[in-house]
């Protein structure tokens, strides 16, 4: 992954995934979320406009993300989802645990 970024957008927060997330990522993944909740901010946006790949490890992340939020009445949505990754999502059965915001 090269980076990941976050822009507050009031009750939200927007964070954007740039590049692959692999295995080594998904622990900088994991962190930024974590990051983001002890800062209050419990309603992720993650925006998937620039990531072109994502492994089972990203995805574990992810729901994990979304576990952390929804304990603290929070919500994590996912936007700008390339086909090939709402493919892995979908066969994994992941995709229909979000809200998807287009």
């Amino acid at each position: 992954m090269e980076r990941l970024t976050t822009i507050d957008e009031g009750s939200n927060t927007r964070l954007m995934i740039i590049g692959e997330i692999e295995y080594d990522d998904a622990s900088a993944l994991t962190a930024a979320f974590e990051t983001l909740f002890e800062s209050n901010k419990k309603h992720i946006i993650v925006d998937f406009l620039k990531c072109s790949y994502i492994g089972s490890s990203g995805i574990g992340a992810i729901v994990k993300g979304l576990k952390d939020a929804q304990k603290m009445n929070g919500s994590v949505k996912l936007t700008h989802i390339p086909p090939d990754i709402e493919n892995i999502l979908s066969i994994t059965r992941v995709l229909k645990h979000f809200e998807i915001l287009e």
